[in-house]
């Protein structure tokens, strides 16, 4: 019996480091990402809107044009989370930088907050993503 006791202890208490672990993260906000073409020259503000679309669109992401060089992009996962970014674009860069969320743990603060980490996992994916896009010929 004192087993069974410690070992559901030792397991209530790994959880609660888990739980600790994964706590907020600082909001990381990309300014002038460097868009560059296969070629080694810098993409165009279309060509770099058009990769965004659609390495967002592989990842779930709703990338709408909110004015000229501008757009929102807005993630659902499975009902229950959702970010947003404003992205800024222009010849050979853009930019993301965090709006707002729902369901992330975010907490105003010094610069632009914390939030649970998955959210900066997901922008640098969108990045990553869009490096490659434009990197295709």
């Amino acid at each position: 019996m004192k087993i069974l006791r410690l070992l559901a202890a030792m397991l209530a208490l790994a959880a609660a480091l888990n739980a600790h672990a994964r706590g907020n993260v600082p909001i990381v906000n990309h300014e002038a990402i460097a868009a560059t073409r296969a070629s080694g020259q810098p993409a165009t503000a279309e060509q770099i809107r058009n990769a965004l679309q659609l390495a967002g669109a592989s990842r779930g992401w709703t990338i709408t044009p909110a004015g000229n060089g501008k757009a929102l992009a807005v993630l659902d996962v499975r009902g229950k989370h959702s970010v947003s970014t404003e992205i800024t674009y222009g010849p050979g860069k853009y930019a993301i930088k965090y709006r707002d969320s729902s369901n992330m743990n975010y907490e105003p603060g010094d610069g632009a907050g914390t939030i649970h980490p998955k959210y900066n996992m997901w922008v640098q994916k969108l990045i990553d993503d869009t490096r490659m896009q434009l990197l295709k010929p």
